[in-house]
């Protein structure tokens, strides 16, 4: 708090961060950041991180335990828990000491880092709960996997003159097991994941193919999109009055419905709504000869 340069670089964030306030207020009449958990209608999702998403990234089965316990059965789960554990424990037994030692500052900074922005997603941001979300704790999740290891290491070897070369062997073979087991996942996922949203680039390449280069398109996976088809796609508007008026204003002369990139549930009714006004150019289908996505030509009238 008596750091001047800290002051300084807080200073200049806000005043870095008010031009996009600005703008985010006046298109959305919300407020930045806090904004999101309105759009994705926030729902609690601690459950679900800490049971499903935390445990699944850390995937290391423990032999026979996995299957009384798949939530908790792996190595670098019960490390992770051990580690938190022993800093919540030092953080409350030390709790009059914290501004004084060193040490219980560091453990400290590592829960807040943990803790911010996990309640954020779990509470507040509202987005279905992945993974990548929790991307910024992983390193505060790794330090408690290796201050539990060493933790345990330091207890072992206390055992016997040999005992921490068996300790190291023990740890050594968790370690490569669970990696070896990350790897073989990380494998089957981008195996998996190399040919996911190819509709997407497969329609981009179509219309960059038959539509003129000044169509304007409204669709989901703007990115994806934007980047195969090279012309202006727009996303899917919150409600039918603002997408009636954006199809005149803007002159839109293609739509795209998927199930690759949710759209508002109405929009999927929309075309059998109104045949009078679209017509289905190109569709992409999957198992069963089900639609996975569907390119919409609106006619002239």
């Amino acid at each position: 708090m008596k750091n001047k340069d800290l002051w300084i670089a807080f200073l200049i964030a806000i005043v870095t961060f008010i031009p996009y306030s600005v703008w985010y207020i006046h298109t959305y009449n919300k407020i930045p950041i806090l904004g999101a958990a309105e759009f994705y209608n926030a729902i609690n999702y601690f459950k679900i991180y800490v049971f499903n998403v935390i445990p699944m990234v850390l995937q290391s089965p423990f032999p026979g335990l996995i299957e009384l316990f798949p939530n908790i059965g792996n190595y670098l789960t019960i490390f992770f828990i051990i580690g938190i554990l022993i800093i919540l424990f030092n953080l409350v037994a030390g709790f009059n000491l914290i501004t004084k030692n060193e040490q219980l500052k560091k453990y400290l900074f590592i829960f807040l880092w943990m803790i911010i922005p996990f309640l954020y997603f779990a509470f507040i941001a509202g987005q279905v709960p992945e993974d990548r979300y929790l991307l910024y704790i992983y390193p505060a999740i790794f330090y408690s996997i290796a201050l539990a290891i060493f933790y345990l290491y330091d207890k072992v070897k206390k055992f016997h003159k040999y005992a921490n070369i068996l300790a190291i062997i023990i740890l050594s073979l968790i370690i490569f097991s669970s990696i070896s087991h990350q790897l073989r996942i990380a494998d089957n996922l981008i195996k998996t994941k190399s040919t996911s949203y190819i509709q997407f680039k497969q329609a981009g390449i179509w219309m960059e193919k038959n539509s003129d280069k000044d169509a304007k398109i409204i669709a989901a996976g703007v990115p994806q999109l934007s980047y195969y088809t090279n012309r202006e796609v727009i996303y899917w508007p919150s409600d039918k009055e603002e997408f009636n008026h954006l199809i005149k204003q803007e002159k839109v002369k293609y739509l795209i419905l998927s199930r690759l990139e949710g759209t508002p549930d109405w929009s999927y009714s929309w075309p059998e709504e109104n045949k009078d006004k679209v017509i289905p150019v190109q569709a992409y289908l999957i198992q069963n000869n089900q639609p996975i996505l569907v390119i919409y030509q609106i006619l002239n009238k």
